[in-house]
């Protein structure tokens, strides 16, 4: 006996006509402070730094970021494997890392 209905195929067949395709889905989230100041820095001044590290290879470099004009781009995507320390983290960490020592009180 067929696992699948004649009723059960129509239906399957409705679905894939009607649902989006994985194409269509947005599946983009929101990028993060570090990712933001890359973006701000390469509008800006042309371009963003990371050094990228490669820790089993015992390497490290210097890698540039022009930006992209397409909404949703990740800064460094295309860098080399590794770890990458962005001038947008090194000033988020700056900035924002000495909020960490202090109370919620002291914040507000």
């Amino acid at each position: 006996a067929p696992l699948l209905g004649d009723d059960d195929l129509a239906l399957l067949r409705y679905l894939e006509t009607t649902s989006p395709t994985p194409q269509k889905v947005s599946r983009r989230r929101s990028p993060s402070p570090a990712q933001a100041m890359d973006s701000l820095f390469a509008a800006a001044f042309g371009s963003s730094k990371a050094v990228v590290v490669a820790p089993l290879r015992g390497q490290a470099r210097v890698v540039s970021w022009r930006g992209c004009s397409v909404e949703g781009c990740i800064p460094f995507d295309d860098a080399p494997p590794g770890v990458a320390f962005t001038a947008g983290y090194a000033f988020c960490l700056l900035t924002l890392g000495p909020l960490g020592f202090v109370t919620l009180r002291e914040n507000m």
